[in-house]
């Protein structure tokens, strides 16, 4: 009996030996092998986007004017390729126009904007033009529907146009009291401006990229004169008549951009107002030494002055510029119109005041 008492007591202390060993899990963890030390991997960083060009405000100099601004509305984060649409456009009133979509159907009151729209590969888009719009050619095949000053109301309602380019603030009420949607984008201050507004149109047109490469164009024109005039200290005294009754660009205007940018002197340097009305005596006493006739009827312009009737007007005859020979009809579309052709038009100028340069 005790032999049998002593085995089951030890039967007992070994079967809590088992079980003070296996723990309360039932189930035993492994214990897990070493690893190797992860290596680093490369992160990629994206290269942030270049922001959208956004066109400055230019202060003229008699009143502020607003100027056409671009901002992308905010969307939801799209989920294939980014829109910018809806967009919005201040235009040269301060109006905020949002566009859900490309327009398609354009009536362009504006040479400039339709040499951009043409250059932009749009001429498709353009249903109706004004009747200064005459570049290029293919432009002359859309019908014309009066000009900015009168326009054909009835005509541009026919055409069924989503929007009307306007340079000049005029006609935005009668295109609005007709259902009309205009765009009225003033003409900028600066040839830089001129770039912000084909990149702008771009935009709006959905056509970024090629906007991109048009200014880039622009850009290299502009820049190519730059260099030509950089050897240049001091440019001539120069005085462009707009019209016969002596109204000029001041230097607030692209065309007085490209004058100062050609290292010219405008003699309308201190006048008031972004296009003043200079004085005969005036002129006389400036005594600039290059004439430059934006309205001549040599190079397409609308006016009757030559270098013999500019010689003819009372004390002109002593101006160093009608003495010298240096009167010269100037092409109005290449110098007026602040469009893609703006890089041309200031080697047209520069090359008159400084053949010697551009021979």
């Amino acid at each position: 009996m005790r032999i049998v008492r002593r085995l089951s007591l030890l039967a007992l202390v070994v079967l809590a030996l088992v079980i003070v060993a296996c723990g309360s899990d039932p189930t035993a963890v492994p214990t897990a092998a070493p690893t190797a030390t992860a290596m680093p991997t490369a992160t990629a960083t994206s290269i942030p986007r270049a922001t959208q060009p956004s066109v400055p405000t230019v202060a003229p100099t008699v009143a502020p004017r607003p100027t056409a601004t671009v901002t992308p509305v905010p969307t939801p984060a799209p989920t294939a390729t980014p829109s910018i649409f809806p967009l919005e456009i201040v235009d040269g009133t301060g109006e905020t126009i949002t566009f859900d979509a490309p327009p398609q159907r354009i009536v362009s009151f504006s040479a400039a904007n339709t040499e951009i729209l043409f250059a932009l590969g749009l001429g498709d888009s353009v249903v109706g033009r004004d009747a200064f719009s005459d570049y290029p050619a293919e432009a002359l095949n859309v019908p014309s529907v009066g000009d900015y000053f009168a326009p054909d109301l009835e005509a541009i309602v026919a055409m069924a146009p989503d929007l009307v380019f306007i340079t000049f603030e005029s006609p935005k009420e009668k295109l609005l009291e007709v259902g009309l949607r205009p765009l009225f984008i003033p003409a900028p201050d600066t040839l830089a401006g001129v770039i912000d507004i084909i990149i702008m149109t771009g935009q709006l047109m959905g056509r970024p990229e090629e906007a991109a490469a048009l200014a880039a164009k622009v850009e290299r024109d502009i820049q190519e004169v730059v260099s030509v005039v950089s050897r240049v200290a001091v440019g001539p005294r120069v005085y462009y008549e707009d019209d016969p009754g002596l109204w000029t660009a001041g230097p607030a205007t692209f065309i007085g951009d490209m004058i100062t940018i050609a290292k010219g002197q405008n003699v309308a340097a201190g006048a008031q107002g972004a296009y003043p009305q200079l004085s005969n005596e005036f002129l006389v006493e400036q005594d600039p030494e290059v004439i430059l006739l934006g309205d001549s009827p040599f190079l397409g312009g609308h006016g009757d002055e030559t270098p013999e009737s500019i010689a003819a007007r009372p004390g002109w005859g002593d101006i160093t510029a009608v003495q010298n020979g240096r009167v010269h009809p100037v092409s109005p579309s290449l110098l007026t119109r602040p469009g893609p052709r703006i890089g041309e038009g200031l080697r047209h100028l520069a090359e008159f005041l400084y053949p010697e340069l551009f021979s």
